[in-house]
């Protein structure tokens, strides 16, 4: 389950748990702070994005805990690099049997392609996009 702090990730992690609580499954909920090229390159907004990153995770191990409260065995990765690539290497890792992820609402991933896209169009393993 790759999650972030939009709605429909929010979304897309209510679907994912459900499913894990009824099929008695593991989920792992898996959050890539990326780090665009252009940010690199002022220390200010380097700082700034770390901070914004770090009041993610933060939100992110809650709704972990909120999901291990309901009985679901959850358990959560942070990693940094681009999120198809690591969600992919993840679920490898992980031997999972599915991805859920939220829909991208950016309007340039129409164009460029969004997450959810890179990871259907991978064929790698059966992914779940939720609005």
């Amino acid at each position: 389950m790759g999650v972030d702090e939009t709605d429909s990730s929010r979304h897309a992690a209510a679907y994912a748990a459900g499913m894990a609580r009824r099929q008695r499954a593991a989920l792992v909920f898996v959050y890539v702070r990326s780090i665009g090229a252009l940010d690199v390159l002022d220390p200010s907004a380097l700082v700034g994005l770390r901070e914004s990153h770090d009041a993610i995770a933060v939100e992110l191990r809650a709704l972990r805990d909120e999901v291990r409260a309901l009985g679901i065995t959850a358990d959560y990765v942070e990693v940094i690099g681009d999120a198809a690539t690591e969600l992919l290497r993840i679920a490898d890792d992980r031997h999972a049997d599915l991805l859920v992820v939220g829909r991208s609402t950016r309007r340039g991933h129409r164009v460029a392609g969004s997450v959810a896209v890179r990871l259907v169009h991978s064929g790698h393993l059966p992914v779940t996009v939720v609005p």
